[in-house]
């Protein structure tokens, strides 16, 4: 039986991949020279760091000055265009700041170049393609093929959507007539067919899945979730101390480094002995996502500013949420398939035309469980306000964070996290970077080192896949892009795209100095993983677990001379192998990542998981941002603003009723 394909259009998801760049210092550079370049300039989380030449340095602590790097057109060549930025995770797999130097393309393109039919391979950065989203990327192909312009290029990685411009424009580029290796085979049935389920002629192989990860992992920092568990005992309350949650959260206690002196964490006690004695709290409570939305707000409930200990509160002391939630709009969009089995939108080919239907518009129950699960989301945020100094200090229940808010790099659960602000929440895998003392954390915020949580403070799970325990639906987030060939022209461009993509899914290379897969080397150095049929395994898994866990004792065994990384900085820190740390946190990302897929994939034959995707689509867009500016209005600390649901179903009825 196929399983269930539900699909959801999210072009504001374009900041995801800026979240968690791997970008890294060279270990012998020192740490307090490492400065974030001007967010303004490039992405709204720009990770890399400037040495004191000027020039930037990777992972691998190679450095170039981008302004030897300009691109040389070749008169052939495989343009491959993204809506990502230079200092995206993926990029520094492919394209490493998109020099031309290191990652998979260079290798590529210098390897294979005497062979008869190779053309090189360019890849295409946003500041070239001017996009920044996916659905930019698609409209570009709309562009140049409406206008009869040559200038477009031979791949895509986007998303369904430019699949459809594509054969719209009987561009999609047939692949069984070109290659014996790039066909549906290659992956799991049930994956394939979820990203290839429009009948697009012959062609079964046109959006080919790339890179995955959970864009709503679930990561906690456990010396804030002790302090939690600790309260809510004394509050009468029980907690299961055989979940490993708990177990890390005890054993973090010892290790790492510690919740700020001046946390408000710190200075709260349950209201009474018997305020939690109804509360039971056990690994569901945080891996279904209305019952971590219950757990926050009645834990909030619970609790009161300690007047002995108001003395630790000052003026640098920071607002702090329970649960933060990233991608806020995602998680209700869900929690509404989870209890009903439908998407809001969704895609199809009924009239022999792909396009996207919108359900909401006209399906009343589907409106009457999704303005119930708004209501959820936003009728109840417990808060708490004490004064320090004659301003307000405040403890929020939930936090649906503002990745966009300007004059930065916006505002994400993974830094709450990093700088003790808040117990748990659903962000990025990619994001684990930046949840922990790396590189990547110091050039962000360089002030605030000595408060950093550690790799021994964070534990990071995959995505919830259901609303509540008993909830009817699973859902599944596959995270990420796809490609898509476009077919040129010119024949030997076709070929030599079909020649880069076979290599690039199923060949080898020896960039570290070791010969390994390229799908191995996407993992480590992007964050990753691409979900082959061979790849996606319980071997796999297990195989990238063992190397995780051989560069975590590499790490222990050299901190017993280095120290704790929190405690050092400056020249105290250049001989810290960041390296080390920046890929401990894309294994873990992959990890976790494959993990939520295998879970998923279990049961989709019984019909109740539904695997959902990206594509991007004007309308659904713009509901997407409707659903989301709302929730992260909802619970802003300064003024929160509260929408009704009848209100925001209005706005998406209008939106689907426009033309």
């Amino acid at each position: 039986m196929k399983f269930k394909k539900i699909l959801f259009g999210l072009p504001v998801l374009a900041p995801i991949a800026i979240l968690a760049s791997c970008a890294n210092v060279n270990s012998s550079q020192s740490e307090e020279s490492a400065k974030s370049s001007n967010p303004a300039k490039t992405t709204p989380v720009d990770q890399t760091k400037e040495d004191k030449n000027g020039s930037h340095s990777d992972e691998s602590g190679k450095s170039s000055n981008p302004a030897e790097t300009t691109p040389v057109v070749q008169t052939k060549e495989v343009k491959f265009a993204t809506s990502q930025g230079k200092y995206w995770p993926l990029i520094f797999a492919l394209d490493s700041l998109g020099q031309h130097k290191n990652g998979l393309i260079p290798y590529y393109n210098e390897k294979f170049k005497n062979d008869p039919d190779f053309v090189p391979v360019r890849l295409q950065l946003q500041d070239e393609t001017k996009t920044k989203t996916q659905q930019d990327t698609a409209d570009n192909l709309e562009t140049a093929f409406s206008t009869k312009s040559k200038d477009f290029p031979a791949l895509v990685l986007g998303d369904v959507t430019s699949a459809i411009v594509a054969n719209r424009n009987n561009r999609l580029l047939d692949l069984s007539s070109l290659s014996s290796k790039l066909n549906p085979s290659l992956f799991n049935q049930e994956v394939v067919n979820n990203y290839n389920k429009l009948n697009l002629s012959n062609n079964k192989l046109f959006n080919i899945p790339f890179n995955v990860n959970d864009v709503d992992a679930t990561s906690f920092n456990l010396d804030n979730m002790a302090i939690i568990f600790d309260l809510i005992k004394q509050g009468g309350g029980t907690v299961d101390e055989n979940m490993e949650l708990y177990k890390k959260a005890m054993e973090s206690k010892n290790k790492g480094n510690s919740v700020p002196a001046n946390s408000l964490f710190k200075a709260i006690q349950p209201k009474s002995n018997t305020v939690f004695k109804n509360m039971h709290i056990n690994q569901s409570t945080f891996t279904t996502i209305e019952s971590a939305l219950e757990f926050a707000n009645n834990f909030v409930a619970g609790i009161q500013i300690d007047s002995s200990k108001t003395s630790i509160l000052n003026d640098e002391t920071a607002n702090i949420s329970i649960f933060d939630i990233d991608y806020a709009h995602q998680s209700l969009v869900k929690d509404v398939i989870s209890n009903t089995g439908k998407g809001l939108w969704d895609i199809t080919d009924k009239t022999g035309t792909p396009s996207f239907e919108f359900p909401i518009d006209t399906d009343a129950s589907l409106q009457d469980k999704f303005k119930s699960v708004y209501d959820k989301f936003t009728s109840k945020i417990n808060t708490i306000k004490t004064q320090v100094n004659g301003k307000d200090k405040i403890i929020q229940a939930i936090q649906y964070k503002n990745y966009k808010k300007p004059g930065g790099f916006g505002e994400w659960g993974s830094h709450d996290i990093l700088l003790y602000h808040t117990a748990f929440g659903y962000v990025p895998g990619v994001g684990i970077k930046q949840s922990i003392d790396t590189a990547t954390s110091r050039s962000l915020f360089p002030d605030q080192i000595a408060n950093f949580a550690t790799y021994q403070d964070v534990y990071t799970i995959g995505q919830a896949l259901k609303a509540t325990p008993d909830a009817p639906y699973s859902a599944y987030w596959s995270g990420g892009s796809s490609i898509i060939p476009i077919k040129t022209d010119d024949e030997k461009i076709n070929k030599g795209a079909v020649k880069f993509l076979e290599w690039l899914y199923t060949g080898t290379n020896d960039i570290t100095g070791k010969t390994m897969s390229n799908l191995d080397y996407i993992a480590e150095v992007g964050a990753y993983f691409v979900p082959t049929k061979d790849y996606i395994t319980q071997t796999k898994l297990d195989e990238l677990t063992k190397e995780r866990d051989g560069i975590l004792a590499q790490i222990q065994e050299a901190e017993k001379t280095t120290g704790k990384t929190f405690e050092k900085q400056g020249d105290a820190a250049k001989d810290i192998q960041w390296n080390l740390y920046a890929k401990l946190a894309n294994l873990n990302s992959v990890i976790l990542s494959m993990k939520s897929m295998l879970e998923a994939l279990k049961h989709t034959n019984d019909g109740q998981t539904k695997f959902l995707y990206d594509s991007s689509d004007p309308k659904a867009g713009k509901i997407s941002k409707t659903i989301g500016d709302s929730l992260i209005e909802r619970t802003n600390f300064e003024k929160p603003t509260t929408k009704t649901s009848d209100g925001i179903l209005d706005t998406i009825k209008g939106i689907v009723e426009s033309n």
